[in-house]
């Protein structure tokens, strides 16, 4: 499965939020936060397929070099009344065009850490699923075969 929502986004005037349904920033709830909950729920699937190398692949982005993780981080400040805070990286609240540009390194970086997270997760149990984290602009193919300026 397939889903991804760019970086460059178009913000019709007025509409300055974009966000989930439940809430959270368009490009941090579509480019991580689904992947987190669709491969957490495909994982025990996979471990009990009859495949002989189950993998996850995630495409991510070396655009996660921008940031440094800190909006990741949950904001434990005693004023937020949040029963249960989410991250800065993932809330709508942020209008600046800095914050919509940083919403995408953030997602790519939060996937990073999750693959990160969850290989460490597999392997400790001996599950024969292998996680894979890759940015298709590293990888060699020929898809700029006889371009010019292709970067």
């Amino acid at each position: 499965a397939g889903i991804h929502y760019g970086r460059q986004v178009f913000i019709p005037p007025g509409q300055e939020k974009l966000s989930t349904v439940q809430g959270y920033d368009l490009v941090f709830g579509v480019n991580y936060l689904s992947h987190f909950l669709l491969t957490e729920k495909l994982i025990p699937l996979l471990e009990k397929s009859k495949i002989k190398s189950p993998r996850v692949i995630q495409i991510s982005s070396t655009f996660h070099l921008q940031v440094d993780g800190s909006e990741l981080a949950v904001d434990r400040n005693k004023d937020n009344a949040d029963a249960n805070p989410s991250p800065i990286a993932s809330r709508n609240d942020m209008t600046s065009y800095t914050h919509r540009n940083r919403s995408y390194a953030n997602s790519k970086l939060a996937q990073i850490l999750h693959a990160r997270a969850l290989s460490r997760r597999l392997k400790t149990r001996h599950s024969p699923v292998a996680i894979v984290n890759v940015c298709p602009g590293w990888v060699a193919t020929n898809i700029a075969r006889g371009t010019t300026n292709f970067f």
